[in-house]
């Protein structure tokens, strides 16, 4: 009964635990392998936005003519695939650690 009217900033994580019930609740464990949908990367500012907004456009266009990814060109503008992207960029990260 003490522990009703103690202050929460005051408890410890098993004591609040407890007091919520939630002692004998297990988490579940997440997965990383949700299939991501697949989204259309539209020219280098596009290309800038899905590596996080904070890479340069030089640093994008680094990457596209790197060859790690299939670019796709219609007329002077090109398009990329964000699942292909990620594979590409993560088989390139395995492949250089190899050497």
């Amino acid at each position: 009964m003490e522990l009703e009217k103690k202050p929460i900033a005051m408890m410890t994580g098993e004591e609040l635990r407890f007091l919520l019930g939630s002692g004998n609740v297990q988490q579940e464990e997440v997965k990383n392998d949700i299939p991501k949908e697949r989204v259309k990367i539209k020219g280098i500012r596009g290309l800038m936005k899905f590596f996080g907004g904070g890479c340069s456009s030089t640093t994008a266009q680094k990457e596209k003519d790197s060859g790690k990814f299939p670019v796709y060109w219609v007329g002077n503008r090109f398009y990329c695939y964000s699942d292909e992207v990620e594979e590409g960029i993560k088989n390139s990260k395995k492949t250089k650690g190899n050497d």
